[in-house]
């Protein structure tokens, strides 16, 4: 039984899921950021 509580606490570990939402956003953002490059260089040799 101790082992299957140790399992639900990190499961269910705050602090891990605040740390791992903000590694999720800052990728997410990071992901964002180069779609958005690559957008604004396509539309540039588009006028070029």
């Amino acid at each position: 039984m101790a082992s299957k509580a140790c399992v639900v606490n990190d499961i269910f570990d705050p602090g891990q899921d605040f740390m791992y939402g903000i590694a999720l956003k800052m990728n997410a953002a990071n992901i964002y950021r180069k779609m958005m490059k690559t957008l604004v260089n396509q539309q540039v040799q588009h006028l070029l």
